[in-house]
């Protein structure tokens, strides 16, 4: 039977010994492990999904943000607002058309299918339009957390003034700019919110679990 890294980590090391790991995670690595290899197993750069679910929830199952214009919920950060309810596209997928989301909104397993679904998802809608994995995943991340739309636009304009490098996204996409992106959101520049979205899971978050997945 084939023993996964993270598997051999726990056995050899201990939870508290995996330096940057929370026991949040350490419980709930195994789930995304196991998802990754049913629905995505040739997922690039696995550490990437784990730091996107310490981005989202900080591996806190019940974690919720509610404010007037969203409520999300979950380690995914399934979303509903006034013209949008992220779960009623979530159980149209064949994956999670089992998912009781009202009595379950925070289940561990279909919230990590989600995302991984997603992702995977997201990772293929935008392959051809980048030169690397770590634009593609920048990408695929924005796309997950403001929408495709942002990357489309934003790859347009790059396209159109011929000023960017439209083929990646750090020291390229980046640094593009769509109208709606100079408003404010929760007191901060949208732009630079999305932008940071990226950054901080792959050059930030995503170290410590590369390896273990």
């Amino acid at each position: 039977m084939k023993i996964s890294a993270l598997t051999t980590a726990l056995m050899l090391f201990g939870a508290i010994a995996l330096a940057g790991l929370t026991e949040r995670a350490l419980t709930n690595l195994p789930v995304l492990e196991r998802e990754i290899g049913e629905h995505w197993p040739k997922m690039p750069m696995r550490g990437i999904a784990a730091a996107q679910i310490e981005q989202e929830s900080a591996w806190n199952t019940k974690a919720q943000l509610k404010t007037s214009r969203e409520w999300g919920r979950g380690l995914g950060q399934l979303t509903i607002t006034p013209q949008f309810n992220a779960y009623l596209e979530v159980v149209k997928r064949a994956e999670l058309k089992d998912w009781n989301w009202q009595k379950d909104p925070f289940n561990v397993r279909y919230q990590i299918t989600y995302l991984v679904l997603q992702d995977r998802a997201n990772f293929s809608a935008v392959n051809a339009m980048f030169d690397d994995d770590v634009c593609r995943w920048a990408g695929a991340l924005v796309a997950y957390n403001a929408g495709m739309g942002t990357v489309l636009k934003r790859r347009s304009q790059a396209l159109a003034s011929k000023s960017v490098d439209a083929k990646h996204w750090f020291g390229g996409l980046d640094s593009v700019r769509v109208p709606i992106e100079s408003k404010l959101l929760y007191g901060r520049n949208l732009g630079e919110m999305r932008n940071d979205y990226p950054r901080l899971i792959i050059k930030v978050r995503s170290g410590k679990y590369e390896g273990l997945l």
